[in-house]
Parts: C-alpha cells; structure tokens; sequence
C-alpha cells in the first residue's frame, strides 16, 4: 500500500482481507483470493475523510505429480502424471535426466538414486507456484565374465585358472551362480552350486582326460526385481600339446589364450616367452607350464602370491 497524504489514519476493508490497520499492509497468504476496496480514515484539525483503493488477490495456480512406477529399474523411460496447471517446468539435481517441458525420466542414462523433481508454473496472472515429488531409480544387476579361451590340458582345472582376469558382479546384483554345459558330454564339479557373493572363490574339476568345450554361464540375483543378467565364456580343452609361444597380440592376460601361438600353456607345455609389446602377466590366477625359455627383452610378471608352476 502506497500512502501519500496525510497519514496517522486507519485502514479497513471486506471480510477476507488481512489488512494492517494501522500500517496497511496486506498479508496475502492468509487473505481470501478476491477484488476488494480498502477504505483509509484520516482526521486533521478536527476534520474527517476517507479514501479509497481497489486491491485484488488472484489464486495461486496448484498443480501436482507423480511417478506411479517408482522405484524404478533403469531401463526405458518414465512418464509423470500431471494434475492442474500445465505448461510449467520440471527440474531436479544433477544425475536425473529429465525433460523440462514434459517431465519424462530416461531411466538409461539417469544414475540410480532417490530425486526429488520440482515442477514450477506461472499462470496468465503472473503468479508462481511449484510442487515436488520423489521417484528413485535402481540399478541392473550387472555380471562380467572372462573372454573364451583355449587350454593345453586335461586332468583337474579350477575355475579361477579359466577366468582369464576374473569374474565380477555388480549393480543392484549381491551374488551370482554358476552353471556349465559340455560338449561332449562329461562331468563337471562344482565347489558350489549356489549363490556367492564371489564368484571367483568358486572352483571346478573335470575328469581326466577330457577335450572338448566347457560353457560356464553366471547368473546374478535380483534383490531389487529389475531382472537378473547373465554371462557365459567356453573354455576349449585340446589336450597336452608339445609347445606354444607368446605374442601378446591382444593384451598382457597370461589366460587370454589369443596372446599365444597354440593355446595357454599347461603343464605337459613346451613355452616360449618372446619380446612383444605386451609382456606377459599372471595376475588372476596361478599359470603352468612344463618348462618355459625367456627370451632376449622379454619378462614375465607375477603378482601378488601367484605363481608359475614348472612341471619339468
């Protein structure tokens, strides 16, 4: 309320209005929404008058949403589910991908979390208003396994000597499960045959003697219902072979059986470690060999409490 004139008077209106007498001032929060007339009284020298003002209070527009799905898993997209006042903006922290005019989520590139979205709108009177809500998106069970790779043996072979750099589970996923398939046909063991929370602490054994392809396929759980993953690598077992050289043409695994000539080395294997860029590294799981020859300019790596076993 601007005032010019004399002052010291009171201010009065309509019920629905909270008016200051004294100061003027409207509090529009607590006031109805509505047109009214404010009447100012003022005396000097013993006489009286009154003045007038129009003053109107427009509704706030309202509006609120939701995300009927939440949680969700982070696949696809989410819709919001608008009630009121439409044509406003959508917003939240960083990590959630949303669209500011629609409010649509992309569940994909979103980092799982808990958000709270805010949606602002301003109406044709120029009033503001926002609402909130909360949506949280889950991560997918996640499980990586080893490449596919080619061994020169028979007897007993642990699964941490095939995983040619380790298995891992992750996401939403706590423990994964192994299976296998053969073929041909034969016995594979397992040292567990349920859920782990590592799936490298698993071992198996294969009856002597066998060559042929063994499928080993790891199954996440799905604690958060978004659906379990799965994973599978072949290790090939051709037999005893007479030798096999290094060259280190993919990485520096000492399992990746495509840095080798033949197929990874086993104990009845003649090996060679020739000069490449890639030297060789046993760092997942202990290596064999029958006997191995160094080269000019080349070395072998092994870490941690691993070791290259040397049957000669």
């Amino acid at each position: 309320m601007t005032l010019t004139g004399t002052s010291g008077g009171t201010f009065s209106s309509t019920a629905g209005l909270s008016i200051n007498a004294g100061t003027g001032e409207v509090n529009l929060a607590t006031s109805t929404p509505a047109a009214y007339t404010v009447t100012y009284s003022f005396a000097s020298g013993g006489c009286s008058n009154t003045t007038t003002a129009s003053v109107t209070i427009n509704v706030l527009p309202t509006a609120t949403i939701s995300y009927a799905g939440s949680p969700y898993c982070a696949t696809g997209t989410a819709s919001v589910t608008l009630t009121g006042t439409s044509g406003g903006t959508f917003s939240s922290t960083a990590g959630l991908n949303i669209n500011a005019s629609t409010g649509e989520i992309n569940l994909v590139t979103s980092t799982p979390a808990t958000y709270t979205v805010t949606y602002a709108v301003t109406d044709g009177n120029g009033c503001s208003n926002s609402t909130t809500t909360s949506v949280t998106i889950n991560a997918l069970p996640l499980v990586s396994v080893p490449i596919d790779e080619t061994i020169c043996t028979t007897p007993s072979i642990a699964v941490s000597g095939l995983l040619n750099g380790g298995s891992s589970i992750s996401g939403s996923a706590t423990q994964g499960q192994w299976t296998w398939s053969a073929i041909p046909a034969t016995t594979v063991t397992l040292s567990n045959t349920g859920f782990v929370s590592d799936p490298n602490s698993v071992t198996t054994t294969l009856i002597a003697g066998y060559e042929g392809d063994v499928t080993f396929t790891l199954t996440s759980n799905d604690p958060l219902g978004c659906g379990a993953a799965s994973a599978s690598f072949t290790a090939t077992i051709i037999g005893a072979q007479a030798a096999t050289t290094w060259t280190g043409t993919v990485d520096a695994n000492w399992h990746n059986s495509a840095n080798w000539t033949n197929c990874v080395p086993g104990p009845t294997t003649v090996t060679t470690i020739a000069a490449t860029a890639n030297n060789p590294r046993i760092t997942a799981a202990d290596g064999d060999c029958f006997n191995i020859d160094i080269q000019n300019g080349a070395q072998l790596e092994i870490t941690g409490s691993l070791q290259l076993n040397v049957y000669e």
